[in-house]
């Protein structure tokens, strides 16, 4: 009870060391979770926490918005599957070449475009190369 307080008078429920105790976080279990893609609805679900005691944890324990946080890591993991897509693509897997020429350098077997009109429809493919028009 605070000093200076009769005893005859109540005071509802504030003590020292009253109420829920904070659950630890594994910061770390979070990040690695936040770089395999999961969400902070699914990740406050795993670590058995509601999502708003996840974000305002993320506030007093790493000094940033969940979302920064969030981006962070998931850039981290972006890079890193990344890096090894690249890895495995050098050792000469042709099918992780093709996708990572397709995804990263906007490279496609055929290019189309279809432009209409009010009287015509036009399309254009353009070859690989990227040098040729045609019209149809």
């Amino acid at each position: 009870m605070p000093k200076g307080v009769p005893r005859s008078k109540k005071i509802g429920g504030w003590r020292p060391g009253s109420g829920r105790k904070c659950k630890p976080i594994d910061w770390k279990q979070v990040e690695n979770m936040l770089m395999a893609g999961c969400s902070g609805i699914q990740i406050a679900a795993v670590i058995g926490v509601h999502p708003m005691t996840l974000y305002e944890r993320c506030k007093k324990d790493q000094k940033c918005d969940f979302t920064d946080f969030l981006c962070e890591k998931r850039e981290k993991g972006n890079a890193a599957l990344l890096g090894k897509q690249y890895e495995i693509a050098m050792k000469g897997d042709k099918t992780m070449l093709v996708w990572l020429g397709k995804n990263r350098c906007n490279q496609a077997d055929k290019w189309e475009s279809k432009i209409e009109t009010n009287e015509q429809s036009i399309q254009i493919y353009l070859p690989d190369n990227g040098m040729k028009c045609e019209d149809t």
